[in-house]
């Protein structure tokens, strides 16, 4: 017969190991990365990437065991506080897929207009190859972005973030991992 201090002890192990196993397989993946994640995808936090500006980095595997994309988590300097982005980049086609602002204080009036789709949608499908300019006028060149009047240092502060996911990238694609 077991006593009962032997009971209680054994019961007490059981009940931490418990605990351990619950903590170790939760998911802990934040709303805004899973909103980007297709049934067949699965998620891994990639911390050796991450810096002061690339908060978080995240790739995306398939089924078949394949990065599919990768997901960063960029904080800049805006006019008023920092810009929250979120910077999905294609694996396969080495282009910019999705753009969000999660959060930021810019005005109402300049500032926030960089969250709007119409923002938004000036960095579709560019190429993590090369660095991303502000231009105040009209894009010459596939990699010039056209500045919200009036919120240029809002506009450079996201083209910044931009840049840094595509250097991060770039250094996972060499090899960094």
């Amino acid at each position: 017969m077991i006593k009962t201090k032997h009971r209680w002890l054994i019961c007490f192990f059981v009940i931490v190991m418990a605990l351990a196993v619950a903590i170790k397989f939760r998911d802990t993946t934040p709303q805004y990365i899973k909103e980007c994640l297709s049934e067949e995808e699965t998620v891994k936090r990639i911390r050796a990437l991450e810096d002061d500006k690339v908060k978080e980095v995240y790739i995306t595997i398939n089924n078949s065991r394949e990065p599919v994309q990768m997901l960063q988590i960029v904080e800049t300097a805006g006019y008023n506080d920092i810009i929250k982005l979120r910077v999905q980049l294609d694996i396969q086609k080495q282009k910019l897929s999705d753009l969000k602002i999660l959060s930021h204080q810019e005005s109402d009036t300049y500032g926030a207009y960089a969250a709007e789709d119409w923002f938004m949608a000036r960095f579709a499908q560019k190429n993590t190859s090369t660095d991303l300019r502000l231009t105040k006028i009209a894009a010459r060149s596939e990699e010039e972005i056209v500045a919200v009047t009036g919120a240029t240092i809002t506009s450079q502060a996201v083209v910044d973030g931009v840049n840094a996911a595509f250097n991060v990238f770039r250094s996972y694609k060499e090899g960094i991992k």
